[in-house]
């Protein structure tokens, strides 16, 4: 197993038999992740799955002519300094769709939210929101504005990823505390 050096990262899961005499071996091989540095942070990084990213860009592809966006799942290190995505929420029906806009709704949200972390054996959490811009813009004002929300609503971490057709930009305004309350709004204005 060991002399086979694959060109991207190894899952390996090693089974013994019940009698111990026998082992099976199944091997993954996981594809490079995309990296994105987390502006507004101290070299913190957000980390996505090729299938994150393959879903990403197939609801984008979906929606072409305004703005959409979702829930991303993951987990967080801050002794690595990495969140890592490695699934996706849809965004819910009430969600709010223009060509300058895109405000998530929340019908559904949290139920959707508590199924996919028990899915994951409870190991997988909501680590922030995306939503896409027609144009390569960075963040706007707009964007920070919900980054602060995102931050002051929910325990860090908290990421707004923003796709566009060219690149993906990633930010969180860290360290603002929790409050109850307040509407998740994402946009490009």
């Amino acid at each position: 197993m060991l002399d086979l050096r694959p060109k991207n990262g190894v899952t390996v899961l090693g089974k013994t038999s019940a009698d111990g005499r026998a082992s099976v071996w199944r091997r993954w091989e996981v594809p490079a992740f995309t990296v994105v540095p987390i502006e507004g942070t101290e070299g913190w990084d957000l980390r996505l799955s090729q299938r994150v990213v393959a879903g990403i860009r197939a609801d984008i592809a979906r929606w072409q002519r305004v703005e959409t966006g979702g829930l991303m799942i993951g987990v967080a290190s801050g002794r690595l300094r990495t969140v890592t995505v490695v699934d996706v929420l849809d965004a819910p029906p009430d969600s709010q769709r223009t060509a300058t806009l895109f405000v998530l709704g929340t019908q559904g949200l949290q139920d959707a939210i508590m199924q996919r972390h028990k899915a994951s054996g409870e190991s997988l959490y909501d680590v922030g929101t995306w939503h896409s811009h027609l144009a390569d813009k960075g963040p706007s004002s707009v964007d920070w504005a919900t980054a602060a929300d995102l931050a002051s609503v929910r325990p860090p971490p908290s990421v707004l990823l923003i796709v566009t057709p060219k690149k993906f930009c990633a930010l969180s305004v860290a360290g603002r505390g929790s409050k109850a309350g307040g509407e998740k709004r994402e946009g490009s204005r």
